[in-house]
């Protein structure tokens, strides 16, 4: 009641006030007030205009990069891991063989000395002249001394002492021939006649012969007789013992009978004291090459003819000796000396730039020396001179180096010293077993000659194992590369031995025709090789640094307005194999691995799908989230940031693997900022 009561006086009040408003224009000065209330408030509310602001993003691309398979195996450093052709993975062995050159004597041959020596023998000397003889009849010893008379029939000697022979002295008659002429002037015939030749001065007789017939008066008759053997001195006497059957002679004067002693021809003697003619001797020798192998050319690089030329003779000559297959530029090698008599010259000769091409091409070789001997007459002076004088040439070939000899080789083997070679087994190989082993042999030959190589394997594992095979031959200036395979040596390496020692021979020529040259080799690499499946272990990896540039103008308006931030990443993995990747970002590249001002850490993707130990196909992490702050923001302030990942491969467990060629892993990943964008900024 209270609460009506209380309301009738109050509407009473109302009543009286509100009909007088609307009464005197209310509705007016209601509509005022409004107005002025409405304008009050405005004035109030209303700002200046503003500059707009919205979010938006800013994206730093950071890491895309694929580790395909060979740089991951590189990044293991596990020794002999590889791939073949195929792109399996392998596991391989090699070494370079040590270079083989040829023996130094297969470019040399042994010093030569050898003595060429041409004896006088046996010597023409000038033919002496003998001064004949004239024996008057009344000197006739029984015969009549007063004519003319009657001559009866009886026998008398005609001696004839023939003057001294002026052309020589003495001579050891090798051949010579005389004959004694006798000219019957006396009168009357001579029926027979007995000559005898005699050496006074050795009193010796030179031989005793008798006319055939009669010697008549007025005709002349000789008689040869042959000094071979004799010596012979230049007093000579004939006695001619005679018969005359007797005859009527009126008188003696001019009545003689001539007795004359002529050479037939130039006396050959094998020693005298004598007027020696001009003379020649011409000797062609040779010497043994002491090789097996048949030369046709070598050039010489080092080496020397020393010569020693004699003239035991008493006469000074011109001596000429010829090598004829040592030849500089195609001109054989002569030295021509004058040699005093009784005299030797000595002549050094060098012999680098000459060329040695025996003509004889059959072995043993031998390589021909020719002297040869110029002596002048000694007339009118006569020498003594005896047919063992000599003319001689001693030669001595010394240190001949060849810079190349072509012809025909014999066999010509060269050792290998031996090659001791570890093979160290790779992580996750030490119970591994070959079932397919290849093992190659790749030889360099520089020799132009084919060859042949032999050479044993023996393993500490007790197993041996041969290979042999033929070598090409160098062509032209190149060395021949021959590859010899091996297949199906797995039995060699079961079980796997931690070393082999390698041993063996290369030979060439075989009677083959070819040229070796000074810096010829024979060199060499040796493969072994098996396909593998792999147990791989945990195995970390650095890998490569990249670098990204930051643009720095306004990036304080990103980086102080950051909103939110984040990394997204993806990573696909083509390995049989999981992996952990951490990322580092730094400004300095030298603390990047070790002190990285921002990381993102254990991003890991499992194994690919794997088939008998090989991928399938790949898998994928799909983008994926990292969260940052506005700290982790700040990095973006460098103009440079340098960014690496490092990778842990998982280990397979225990289980066999096989990686090919084809497999990898990818990651990419930006850094995204949402920031807020003031435009009074």
């Amino acid at each position: 009641m209270s609460r009506r009561n209380r309301s009738k006086g109050s509407d009473w009040s109302l009543q009286k006030i509100v009909p007088s408003l609307f009464s005197l224009g209310g509705k007016l000065l209601f509509a005022a007030v409004v107005v002025i209330v409405v304008l009050t408030f405005a004035q109030c509310t209303v700002k200046k205009p503003e500059a707009p602001e919205w979010n938006t993003q800013f994206t730093v691309p950071l890491v895309s990069r694929t580790y395909l398979m060979p740089e991951l195996i590189r990044k293991m450093d596990q020794s002999g891991v590889g791939f073949d052709i195929d792109s399996n993975v392998v596991f391989s062995v090699s070494h370079e063989l040590d270079t083989i050159g040829l023996d130094a004597e297969n470019l040399s041959t042994p010093d030569i000395d050898y003595t060429v020596s041409k004896a006088v023998g046996k010597v023409k000397i000038v033919k002496p002249v003998i001064t004949p003889i004239s024996v008057s009849l009344v000197n006739i010893a029984g015969l009549p001394v007063v004519y003319p008379t009657t001559v009866p029939a009886s026998s008398f000697s005609v001696v004839a002492d023939f003057p001294t022979i002026d052309d020589f002295t003495t001579a050891q008659i090798d051949t010579a021939t005389v004959y004694v002429i006798v000219d019957n002037r006396l009168g009357f015939d001579i029926d027979a006649a007995i000559i005898q030749l005699f050496d006074q001065l050795h009193w010796s007789s030179l031989g005793s012969s008798a006319l055939t017939d009669t010697l008549k008066n007025g005709e002349v008759d000789s008689l040869p007789f042959v000094l071979d053997g004799h010596t012979v001195s230049n007093t000579l006497n004939a006695t001619i013992s005679c018969h005359t059957p007797g005859g009527y002679l009126q008188d003696a004067n001019g009545k003689v009978i001539l007795v004359a002693a002529h050479f037939a021809n130039d006396p050959v003697v094998s020693s005298a004291t004598a007027q020696i003619p001009a003379l020649q001797r011409v000797l062609s020798d040779s010497v043994s090459l002491q090789e097996s192998d048949v030369i046709t050319d070598a050039a010489i690089t080092a080496g020397s003819a020393d010569l020693v030329i004699s003239n035991s003779t008493p006469i000074t000559a011109t001596l000429q000796v010829t090598i004829p297959d040592l030849q500089l530029s195609g001109t054989p090698l002569t030295v021509s000396r004058q040699v005093n008599a009784y005299g030797s010259v000595n002549v050094h000769i060098p012999l680098a730039g000459y060329a040695m091409r025996p003509s004889d091409l059959t072995a043993p070789q031998y390589l021909p020396v020719t002297i040869e001997a110029d002596v002048p007459a000694t007339t009118p002076n006569q020498v003594s001179i005896n047919e063992t004088q000599n003319f001689q040439a001693a030669v001595s070939l010394t240190g001949l180096q060849f810079g190349a000899v072509s012809g025909y080789f014999s066999s010509t083997v060269a050792t290998l010293d031996p090659i001791v070679q570890d093979i160290d087994i790779p992580k996750g190989f030490d119970s591994i077993q070959f079932t397919s082993a290849v093992l190659t042999l790749e030889i360099d030959n520089a020799v132009a000659l084919p060859g042949r190589l032999d050479i044993s394997m023996a393993g500490d594992n007790g197993q041996t194992l041969p290979v042999a095979g033929d070598i090409a031959a160098r062509i032209l200036a190149t060395a021949a590369t021959t590859e010899l395979v091996q297949p199906n040596v797995a039995t060699f390496f079961t079980p796997v031995p931690s070393q082999v020692t390698i041993t063996g021979t290369a030979s060439f020529g075989d009677g083959q025709f070819g040229t070796i040259r000074a810096g010829d080799f024979l060199t060499g690499r040796v493969r072994i090789e098996s396909p593998l499946e792999v147990i791989i272990p945990e195995t970390p990896l650095e890998t490569d640094v990249a670098d990204e540039t930051i643009e720095q103008k306004d990036i304080d308006k990103i980086t102080d307005h950051v909103l939110n931030a984040r990394f997204i990443y993806n990573v696909t993995n083509h390995l049989p194999v999981g992996a952990t990747l951490n990322v580092v970002i730094s400004p300095d590249s030298a603390t990047l691995f070790t002190n990285p001002q921002l990381r993102f850490d254990d991003i890991s993707i499992n194994a690919a799908p794997v088939t008998a130990g090989i991928v399938t196909d790949t898998l994928s992490t799909g983008f994926q989230t990292i969260a940052l702050d506005s700290a982790d923001v700040q990095i973006l302030k460098n103009p440079k940031l340098y960014i690496a990942q490092e990778m842990i491969l998982h280990s397979s467990a225990g289980q066999a693997v096989r990686l090919t060629k084809n497999d990898y892993i990818s990651i990419n990943g930006r850094i995204e900022v949402e920031y807020r964008f003031d435009g009074n900024l």
